[in-house]
């Protein structure tokens, strides 16, 4: 029964066996988590140009995620990356509210009580905040030029903004 029901609906949206095979788009979703895992890795590559060293990526638990666990000296750096495609309903780094923030805080708690081997170093919570291009009213006054510009707000070069120490666990 629920195989007919389910070759009914496959027919009435045209789906025939040859186009059932074909790969469909990619969702958003994924596009989105691809998004991600390319500004996180920008995020690493300018902190481990600023001297802190990988200790851990996309940590997870029951409690959360930690994009990126670092060392920064004596300091165990537990950093969130936020990017935004666009000013318009502003920054990336006004998006980690407090409860974010204190989602971070029980992860990176649970993580230090997870591995018992790093003893109680000082920790930190950073922000790396990577921003799109800037909100812009209407349509753009100028015709967009066929050479590509070179700027900051460029898919290779967006703008990122470091707040180290973004907030504490007190």
């Amino acid at each position: 029964m629920l195989k007919k029901t389910l070759q009914r609906f496959k027919k009435q949206a045209g789906e025939t066996p040859e186009t059932a095979s074909q790969k469909t788009p990619k969702s958003p979703e994924s596009q989105t988590r691809k998004e991600g895992d390319l500004r996180e890795k920008q995020a690493e590559q300018f902190l481990t140009t600023r001297g802190l060293k990988l200790v851990a990526r996309n940590y997870l638990c029951k409690l959360g995620e930690i994009d990126l666990i670092m060392r920064d000296r004596d300091h165990l750096v537990f950093v969130e990356v936020r990017y935004r495609k666009s000013t318009r309903f502003g920054s990336a780094s006004e998006t980690v509210d407090f409860r974010k923030q204190q989602k971070l805080i029980r992860t990176a708690q649970y993580y230090l009580q997870s591995h018992p081997q790093l003893g109680t170093p000082p920790c930190r919570f950073d922000v790396v905040a990577i921003q799109g291009t800037p909100a812009t009213s209407g349509k753009p006054t100028q015709p967009p030029t066929s050479a590509p510009q070179y700027s900051s707000t460029n898919i290779a070069q967006k703008p990122i903004e470091w707040i180290a120490n973004a907030f504490t666990a007190d």
